[in-house]
């Protein structure tokens, strides 16, 4: 069995909605829980959350100014990752952009915004399963409970991979705290690189960020103006014949 646990930044009103996955087997997953939490044990604290992180807020807010103990942390958390996950993969969406598709093609009726960037990383995860020849492992997908839109999200999960997704709260599963801490970094990233560019993307993320792309293979997708939407939105309707090429 192979999990896919994603967790995405999903507000209408923002610039970008991004969504970040990471994959591996069962026993990749309960070697990465142990470790995941005993780095929370050592620093002392009982969960990750990197918007509280970033900000001092919560259990971190004793850290603040603390940038050798800050680094230290994140390095440590970057590492278990790297041994554990076989694989990452973001997708973000520009809401300007998608609302100018939407305008013409209607899309948000029944493609919302959140459930496109799952489609592009489902699409991403599926081609990463087979040129490593493991088509016939099964697949879940695990994602963090909450965002607005939902319902779209579970369809195409279904219509793409024929199973239904599961959703978790973050302190419940370590792995999404994982890709809490990547989503993060992606939307930050993409918010601040060269949208039109997905070569420069990258020159709007972090260190911490870099080191988390260095620490997996991954891969992913930015919507760009002069896709030819349509025919993506058409060709997601028979998605075994292969879509969303970003």
């Amino acid at each position: 069995m192979l999990t896919v646990y994603c967790d995405a930044s999903v507000k209408k009103a923002d610039e970008v909605i991004s969504l970040w996955g990471y994959v591996a087997p069962a026993e990749k997953w309960e070697s990465f829980d142990r470790s995941w939490k005993s780095v929370l044990g050592e620093f002392g604290v009982e969960y990750f959350h990197m918007k509280e992180f970033a900000h001092s807020n919560g259990p971190y807010k004793p850290w603040k100014g603390r940038e050798n103990k800050r680094r230290d942390f994140l390095s440590k958390l970057i590492a278990v990752i790297g041994a554990n996950v076989s694989y990452g993969v973001g997708a973000s969406v520009p809401m300007g952009m998608y609302n100018e598709a939407d305008t013409a093609y209607q899309i948000s009726e029944h493609m919302h915004p959140y459930a496109l960037c799952g489609a592009i990383c489902i699409d991403f995860i599926l081609k990463w399963q087979d040129v490593h020849h493991l088509k016939n492992e099964p697949l879940e997908f695990v994602f963090e409970a909450g965002d607005e839109g939902r319902g779209h999200l579970i369809h195409w999960t279904k219509e793409l991979t024929d199973r239904e997704p599961t959703f978790k709260r973050m302190k419940e599963a370590t792995p999404l705290q994982a890709a809490d801490f990547a989503v993060y970094e992606e939307y930050r990233g993409v918010k601040k690189g060269e949208i039109d560019d997905l070569d420069r993307i990258v020159d709007g993320f972090r260190e911490s960020g870099v080191q988390l792309l260095d620490a997996v293979p991954q891969g992913g997708g930015v919507l760009k103006r002069g896709m030819d939407v349509e025919g993506k939105m058409q060709r997601l309707k028979y998605p075994r014949e292969g879509f969303l090429i970003f």
